[in-house]
């Protein structure tokens, strides 16, 4: 990896943060007109990385609790890190933390972990796709570590936990979207506002459409709000709300 290509690097990931700063704030500004009163009683973040969106959240509402799921060993020690600063930060937030997958099934799964690591998907990887060599010109080599991780079945793991209502459900898992909602049963009659990404290019072998997660959310229910453009990528991050 050259100087010079590191110089890219380096650049590229800084023009990527300056403008995933506004499209975050366009996504919280418009939340902020779903729930204006500004309080979330219970917020599930799966695919929680390295934080990042549970600080997100706790800046910009209040909330009581926030369960956010990892699957990666590796990632989930960086987010363990980060949640302490986070814990301190936000005390009147209850910040509970989990290291698994959550899908319908309990079951033992593998992941793609790249040393990009917010690329790191569940599903296989298309490494021949035009995307995926686009990446790794502008980010260098994707290293691809296959890791087992563990998955739980989230009906049941929603159900132990007893909750009366979740305000936000909020997936970011590249490409595994659609199996976090199959995961959730009936106990998606307890969500009030879904906030998800979908990727439209052909790096991660999904196996499903957006048609598919939006008739599943229209079958329960739910209507599109919101729909926003990630920057310089294909990709889409959508808010559903309950129709009532």
């Amino acid at each position: 990896f050259s100087y010079k290509k590191k110089m890219i690097n380096f650049l590229v990931k800084n023009i990527l943060i300056f403008f995933d700063y506004f499209h975050k704030k366009k996504i919280i500004n418009n939340l902020k007109k779903i729930i204006p009163n500004g309080y979330l009683k219970v917020i599930l973040d799966v695919g929680a990385h390295k934080g990042e969106s549970i600080e997100l959240f706790l800046k910009n509402f209040k909330v009581d609790l926030i369960i956010s799921f990892e699957p990666s060993k590796f990632t989930f020690k960086k987010l363990l890190k980060n949640s302490e600063n986070l814990k301190n930060k936000f005390i009147n937030t209850n910040i509970h933390l989990e290291n698994f997958a959550v899908g319908n099934i309990d079951s033992d799964i593998e992941l793609n972990y790249l040393n990009e690591t917010s690329s790191s998907t569940l599903r296989e990887l298309n490494v021949n796709s035009k995307y995926f060599k686009k990446k790794e010109n502008l980010f260098g080599k994707l290293i691809n570590k296959k890791i087992t991780v563990k998955q739980i079945n989230f009906n049941k793991y929603l159900e132990k936990k007893d909750l009366k209502k979740i305000d936000l459900l909020k997936i970011d898992t590249e490409g595994y979207e659609l199996e976090v909602l199959k995961g959730l049963k009936d106990l998606i009659s307890k969500v009030s506002i879904i906030l998800f990404e979908h990727h439209y290019d052909n790096m991660i072998i999904k196996n499903y459409k957006f048609s598919d997660i939006n008739q599943l959310l229209r079958n329960n229910g739910f209507k599109r709000a919101y729909k926003f453009k990630m920057p310089f990528r294909k990709t889409f991050e959508y808010i559903y709300i309950k129709n009532d």
